[in-house]
Order: C-alpha cells, then structure tokens, then sequence
C-alpha cells in the first residue's frame, strides 16, 4: 500500500517521514535502550552537587513518553494519552524491580518518582499540540 502511495505520489513526503518517525519500531528501539541502559552497569556521580541520573531519568521517561504517546495517537487509538504514560510509567517501575535483583545497580524510589514525572510532563506536552 505504502510502495502504491510513493510511486504515485498520492501521499506528501512529510505524512511519510512522520509515519517513520512514530512507528512501532522506533518505540521498539526506544524500549531497548531503556533497558539496556538499566541493566548496563554504570555510575554517575553527584560531582556537580544536583543529582544528574534522576535529570536523566526525566528526560528519558519524558521522551519515551511523548513518542509512545504519539504514535498511539497517530495510529487513532483510543484513550493514547493515558495508555500512553501507563505504558511509560509501567516500563520505567519494572526497570526499578528489576535494578533490585542486580547487585551492580539500585533500586531507588526517587527514581521511579523521576520516571513518573518525566512521564506525566511528556505526555502533558503532546496533549499540548
């Protein structure tokens, strides 16, 4: 169907690009990294005097967020925005449990909080648009 669509130049190159940029494989990937960031042993230190890894936190459940929530809603699923930060939130505590049973990382409830607030504020930017 797409192969109809380029070749008759039916579809514009932008609905193209943005059907790319919000599909499944890219929440894929985007999952993968999330976990492989949290099993991956590393430490990051409060040399600055701000805690850096839950600003990392944020960031990345508010990016994961925003792109699950679009790609739901641009695949006119019902209720994307709520599915959207559940799906988001859900990944971002079972990556906290599972930091538990590693002994090289922590399980922080200040984590799961960062998670939840990057989000909450990813999904509250695309119900903005």
């Amino acid at each position: 169907r797409v192969s109809f669509f380029l070749k008759s130049n039916l579809w514009p190159r932008k609905v193209i690009k943005m059907r790319c940029l919000f599909s499944s494989r890219v929440i894929y990937a985007y999952i993968f990294f999330i976990i492989f960031i949290s099993v991956a042993p590393m430490h990051i230190s409060h040399t600055l005097g701000f805690p850096l890894d839950k600003i990392i936190h944020f960031l990345i459940y508010l990016t994961f967020s925003f792109l699950i929530s679009n790609t739901l809603a641009f695949n006119r699923q019902k209720h994307s925005h709520l599915k959207g930060f559940l799906y988001t939130f859900s990944i971002g505590l079972a990556m906290e449990v599972v930091q538990y049973f590693l002994p090289y990382r922590s399980f922080e409830t200040a984590d799961i909080f960062s998670n939840a607030l990057g989000a909450l504020l990813g999904t509250f930017i695309r119900i903005s648009l």
